[in-house]
């Protein structure tokens, strides 16, 4: 369960950061797994050994998934109290 935990707080700094320096969600994709974006037989990928560990692990990129998770519920979050 600590993991997990510890995923979640991850996804969420992760986030916080991304909206911090302007990203938008497709540049936090992309910068996640090119291959989302571009398709699978884009040449680069910049976490390509967590990727393939939590594919194994877990049958997802657990990581991206995560992290995008947070990132929509901030946006949700801000829009509803006026901010975004």
């Amino acid at each position: 369960m600590f993991q997990y935990e510890l995923f979640l707080f991850t996804g969420k700094e992760h986030t916080y950061q991304a909206q911090q320096y302007g990203l938008t969600r497709d540049e936090l994709r992309y910068i996640l797994d090119p291959a989302d974006l571009l398709g699978e037989d884009y040449p680069s990928e910049k976490f390509r050994v967590l990727k393939n560990k939590e594919m194994a692990e877990f049958g997802e990129f657990r990581t991206r998934r995560l992290v995008l998770e947070a990132w929509d519920r901030l946006e949700t979050r801000e829009k509803e109290e006026g901010r975004g």
